[in-house]
């Protein structure tokens, strides 16, 4: 089985039957050695040439940084500091050779490190642990492959844009480090992590899908109550009972999309959430009265996406 696959699309190629996707604000890096795993999405947010380099600034150095680090297993202390030099050598990166500071480009940035533990009781008696690291809104999700259960890593508690990115944003070309979190979930060989832009892990949102609120079950977790009592419309939800629903859909979307797979393997799981992603798409185009297809210059409702999934375990020479 492939130990990982990943991939970075838009709709943009489907509605102006093109295959040049060389604009797109996004890139995705991947470091795997010893007993280390470290992949990386950084999203520019923004079509355009700073944003592009930006984000390409941004991989190039977390890649070249994380290797010149010559980390050992189960100093997990050591790997979040090495991550977090990673982000500073990014964002010096994004600013280099710039005259005017603020014509650089800025990215979200989202960075995940496996690493090999010793098992125990403050490791759960896991021999791994996956290391979160983002700022922006990228997610991290967990699949554990025994009970078929998805978990976000990551911890926002919004679904609005939080804000977050390297990059000039405020004074003296300073980073804008809201929503700058870490996180982290002890493994097993053999479960998935998965990492999602913006764009993809909003294709799971009820709303989007057209799910009412009064439709979604299994409440039990989510502390709301019962279903029956709830509002018919999604704008008439107070903030954390919309949250929680929001979530808790979301994770049951994932779960049956994962579960159903007849292989369940990182190129499979690519492969369905990014299915998703392009038929939700058309999907949002079909019931839009006021959508305009793309013109041959404009980038009007642009959209794009990336998605990461690897297996937990030793590392392989597969990569997809």
């Amino acid at each position: 089985m492939p130990l990982l696959s990943g991939m970075v699309t838009s709709i943009d190629p489907f509605i102006r039957k093109t295959s040049n996707q060389s604009y797109l604000p996004c890139q995705c890096g991947v470091v795997i050695w010893n007993h280390f795993t470290l992949v990386c999405i950084a999203d520019g947010l923004t079509c355009n040439a700073a944003s592009r380099q930006a984000c390409e600034c941004a991989v190039k150095a977390v890649v070249s940084e994380f290797r010149a680090l010559n980390l050992v297993s189960n100093e997990l202390r050591r790997t979040v500091a090495g991550i977090l030099k990673c982000y500073s050598l990014a964002h010096k990166r994004i600013l280099e050779n710039q005259k005017i500071i603020w014509n650089a480009g800025t990215t979200t940035l989202l960075v995940c490190v496996t690493v090999e533990v010793e098992p125990c009781e403050a490791s759960e008696f896991c021999k791994w642990c996956c290391i979160s690291v983002s700022i922006g809104n990228g997610r991290v999700y967990y699949w554990n492959r025994q009970e078929g259960r998805v978990q976000e890593v990551t911890r926002h508690s919004e679904y609005a844009d939080p804000g977050g990115r390297i990059g000039p944003y405020i004074y003296n070309g300073c980073p804008d480090l809201r929503n700058f979190e870490v996180s982290y979930k002890f493994c097993s060989a053999g479960d998935v992590i998965f990492l999602c832009s913006r764009n993809l892990y909003e294709k799971f949102d009820p709303e989007y899908l057209g799910v009412m609120p009064n439709e979604v079950r299994a409440l039990k977790s989510s502390g709301t109550g019962d279903a029956d009592q709830l509002p018919d419309k999604w704008k008439d939800l107070d903030a954390n009972t919309s949250f929680s629903l929001r979530k808790l859909y979301e994770i049951h979307a994932l779960e049956k999309k994962i579960n159903g797979l007849e292989i369940v393997s990182p190129s499979q799981i690519v492969a369905a959430l990014m299915g998703h992603y392009i038929k939700t798409h058309y999907l949002k185009v079909d019931r839009s009265a006021s959508f305009e297809p793309h013109t041959t210059t404009g980038f009007k409702d642009f959209e794009y996406a990336a998605c990461i999934v690897y297996a937990i375990g030793p590392p392989a020479n597969t990569v997809t």
